[in-house]
């Protein structure tokens, strides 16, 4: 179980005084943002395999707009699920109805849902 470790990297990071990120994250994490922010460093974490392009990058672009009403984010979870555990592990966690740490950001605040939640048919082109 690789995301047991997700806290303890972020509070040795925070320790060492060392920038990072994680691909994972647990929730405790977050409550770490003001030791982040006193020990002067940047620890982001829940970046995902695609390492911010969906979720850092849309930031980005919103602070160089005036009006925004609205960013969707398409994932196709499709992936190979033999060349590594920790890929099985993830594409595990993804589906797993037990799993009650997932978290969306919809209308200024998070909220907890099951997995597969808020199906829609995107078109790849």
């Amino acid at each position: 179980m690789p995301f047991k470790y997700d806290i303890f990297v972020a509070k040795a990071a925070i320790k060492s005084g060392i920038n990072g990120l994680d691909v994972a994250q647990e929730e405790d994490q977050f409550a770490l943002h003001e030791e982040a922010k006193k020990a002067e460093i940047t620890y982001i974490a829940g970046l995902g395999a695609t390492l911010g392009i969906t979720n850092v990058l849309p930031r980005y672009g919103t602070d160089r707009l005036d009006t925004v009403y609205k960013i969707e984010i398409a994932f196709a979870p499709f992936r190979c699920v033999a060349p590594a555990p920790g890929l099985l592990y993830t594409t595990l966690w993804e589906v797993d109805p037990q799993v009650k740490g997932r978290l969306i950001y919809q209308d200024g605040e998070f909220i907890r849902v099951p997995p597969l939640s808020y199906p829609k048919i995107v078109v790849f082109s």
